[in-house]
């Protein structure tokens, strides 16, 4: 049937998509996912696999913008929560807040210092 073509000519792009992510040809994979989403704008995995994309280009707004976008289609999804992380980390990266204290170790003499 017509629409079974159609869903599965989205999958392949979307699934195109994540593969030339994978092997960084990064310019081809936004291609696929943009193509895939013409056909079907409610596909979550081509927003997901879009912002993976963005993350890797540095096009943080973008990356957002799809998440936000995947966030309102499937909330739920694995990938999404990791690519939220992944996001998290490039725009807002966590600080290291502990300090050691390395006197334990210290011999007493190098403890006095």
């Amino acid at each position: 049937s017509r629409a079974a073509d159609r869903r599965e000519r989205v999958a392949g792009y979307s699934n195109l998509c994540a593969g030339l992510a994978m092997l960084e040809r990064l310019a081809d994979a936004l291609q696929a996912c943009d193509r895939a989403l013409q056909l079907d704008d409610r596909h979550w995995r081509s927003y997901s696999n879009r912002a993976l994309v963005y993350l890797k280009q540095e096009r943080y707004e973008e990356a957002e913008r799809d998440i936000t976008a995947c966030e309102g289609l499937n909330p739920n999804a694995r990938t999404l929560k990791t690519i939220r992380a992944m996001y998290r980390d490039a725009v807002d990266p966590v600080s290291p807040s502990i300090i050691i204290d390395d006197r334990r170790d210290a011999t007493p003499d190098e403890a006095d210092r």
